[in-house]
């Protein structure tokens, strides 16, 4: 009976181990497909092909996970140039100044590294998280605009 017990908390112990692993690799690959665009489809037949806490799965996400991560650094300065663009769209909606624009250092480094690319991520993030605050009182400026120039004319 004893042997049953210690036999069920090794398993139990194994399941949670898996699990944790699995939440780890589920969210590094979610990742990476949004980074990659990897569309829904793709994702969901992945998904659907590998379920539970098998080995099999574990060894399937983890391939997922190389073959992506190889994909990310094959696409770094697709990757690097894009979020340029997302980070000059967002400067010009919050209307940033040059020299904020010129402080940010990474925007004109052409060695591509992951860690450049984690720069313009980071810059993207407070860009965003900047507009969100800011765009009720964006709105504002420009409907004043606009009334100014109605009445103008």
């Amino acid at each position: 009976l004893n042997s049953l017990e210690h036999r069920k908390n090794t398993l139990v112990s194994e399941q949670q181990i898996r699990a944790e692993k699995l939440k780890t690799l589920a969210l590094r690959i979610t990742q990476l497909w949004d980074t990659l665009d990897v569309d829904e489809a793709q994702r969901g037949a992945f998904l659907a092909q590998h379920s539970g806490l098998g080995l099999t799965t574990l060894q399937a996400c983890e391939t997922e996970l190389a073959r992506l991560q190889e994909i990310r650094r094959q696409e770094l300065p697709n990757l690097i140039e894009r979020a340029r663009a997302d980070i000059r769209r967002l400067w010009d909606e919050a209307h940033v100044d040059d020299g904020h624009k010129s402080a940010f250092r990474p925007m004109y480094d052409t060695d591509m590294t992951d860690a450049l690319l984690e720069e313009h991520e980071a810059e993207l993030a407070a860009m965003d998280a900047r507009l969100q605050e800011i765009r009720p009182l964006l709105r504002l400026v420009e409907r004043r605009e606009n009334l100014c120039s109605k009445n103008r004319i």
